[in-house]
């Protein structure tokens, strides 16, 4: 929530920069930590708000400079995220045996460090406030006097074309209602019925509104740009933003399954290294077995990539699925065999990777799905909204499987069942009602076809 205030108000950069400085410090100071304590707020607090802060930085860049039709690309963004998962791993079971975990830390605050320059990159704010003053430029061109004058010329045209009176159309129950003010009737003729009594009238008025059809649009589409300015240089207080945020019962609900998904995730993760330690294997054995897994989510990034470029699925239909995928998967990491070596680790390499490409798919659409509520100027909040429920129950989730962990006596089969089922449970709600929103459109899209075969018809 604080990385979304940010950005809306400073812009780009600036929260980069920030969130990298706050990152590098984090991790930095933690290679002195003298307590848990201590350890806590600088590793937990200060690095974790320097990576909300890249985070929703680097997207809300992103998704700025991409058009609409571009948009697609952003999973292979974050795709750099999936590269790190395969090279860290072993980077740090190689760094601590060599320089012990502080100095593991203090090396990774360098390599944190390196993401000032590439927040440097970013001058959104600035493109931005050009934009403003073309908008402006573009608005001052349309003077009021212009605006008026506009306005006299098209009455007057179109009162020389003649008025139409309003046509009424009555087919399967429902009305349609033709006024000359709106300049339909003339482009409509050939498609609509008309009762017997106004089929004369419609036909003897149809060339005055052709004629007064594209004077309307010439002066819509002046009224267009000059709304559109208007749109362009108007700030929403962060009062209406939260508002339209909240208001926004469908957004609630993915953030509700978000925040499941999220907090389970994070969790098996934390589970996954101490359970692969438990069937056998050394820490830097399921650190490997981690690390490769994380290649399938660099195949989840670049599939999605391609399934949303070639408009083959939408994105919140691959969220939804790959994360109940994920879910199911994550109920079978029970039924791993004991392993003596890596070499014996086959079936955890194979279903790690089918669970973090499960994994990977949602991970890379949901930005996008956060970016199809909401427009440019709400998205920071929801993105920083969304991460901040999420990065609220991760710690409370950790929490409680912690607890019936130890209370099944440090055997984790019970919580990687609930784990799965939760992923699952909250997935369907999200599902459903996407189904049924589609569901409902098609309907209306077939209804409205057949009512315009049957116009044409008649």
């Amino acid at each position: 929530m604080l990385a979304g205030m940010f950005l809306h108000k400073f812009g780009v950069r600036a929260t980069a920069v920030l969130g990298s400085v706050l990152l590098s410090l984090g991790v930095g100071a933690s290679c002195f930590a003298p307590n848990i304590i201590f350890l806590m707020c600088f590793f937990g607090i200060v690095s974790g708000v320097g990576s909300s802060f890249l985070f929703c930085s680097m997207n809300v860049g992103v998704a700025s400079y991409l058009e609409n039709s571009g948009r697609h690309l952003m999973p292979l963004v974050d795709m750099g995220g999936s590269a790190g998962g395969v090279v860290c791993p072993p980077l740090i079971s190689y760094l601590i045996d060599f320089y012990g975990w502080r100095g593991s830390l203090l090396i990774f605050a360098a390599i944190a460090l390196n993401s000032l320059p590439c927040g440097l990159m970013y001058s959104i704010k600035n493109r931005m406030d050009n934009n403003d003053k073309n908008s402006k430029q573009r608005q001052d061109s349309y003077g009021e006097k212009d605006i008026d004058n506009i306005y006299k010329l098209l009455s007057t045209d179109i009162e020389e074309a003649g008025k139409a009176d309003s046509c009424y159309v009555e087919h399967n129950s429902e009305q349609l209602l033709l006024q000359s003010n709106n300049s339909h009737c003339a482009e409509e003729t050939g498609d609509l019925a008309r009762n017997d009594t106004s089929s004369d009238h419609c036909l003897a008025t149809t060339p005055a509104i052709d004629d007064s059809s594209s004077l309307n649009r010439e002066h819509s589409k002046t009224n267009d740009q000059v709304e559109d300015t208007k749109n362009t240089t108007c700030e929403i207080s962060p009062k209406a933003l939260f508002l339209s945020i909240f208001s926004n019962k469908g957004f609630l609900l993915f953030v509700l399954t978000m925040t499941v998904v999220v907090s389970s995730e994070l969790t098996l993760s934390a589970m996954t290294s101490d359970f692969f330690v438990s069937k056998g294997t050394t820490r830097s054995e399921a650190a490997q077995i981690y690390g490769i897994g994380f290649t399938g989510e660099i195949i989840a990034h670049i599939s999605s990539t391609w399934m949303l470029y070639k408009n083959k699925t939408l994105s919140l239909l691959i969220f939804c699925i790959s994360a109940i995928l994920s879910g199911a998967l994550v109920t079978i990491y029970p039924s791993i065999p004991t392993m003596t070596s890596l070499s014996s680790a086959g079936s955890a390499i194979f279903l790690t990777m089918c669970e973090m490409t499960a994994h990977g798919h949602y991970q890379a659409v949901c930005i996008l799905v956060i970016l199809e509520f909401f427009d440019e100027k709400r998205y920071p909040f929801a993105i920083g909204f969304t991460m901040t429920v999420s990065g609220i129950f991760v710690p409370i989730f950790g929490y409680i499987f912690g607890i019936i962990t130890q209370y099944n006596n440090n055997d984790y089969t019970v919580s990687f069942y609930l784990l799965g089922s939760l992923i699952v449970i909250f997935t369907l709600p999200t599902f459903i009602r996407f189904l049924v929103k589609r569901e409902k459109s098609k309907r209306k899209e077939t209804h409205q076809k057949n009512l315009e075969v049957n116009l044409k018809d008649f």
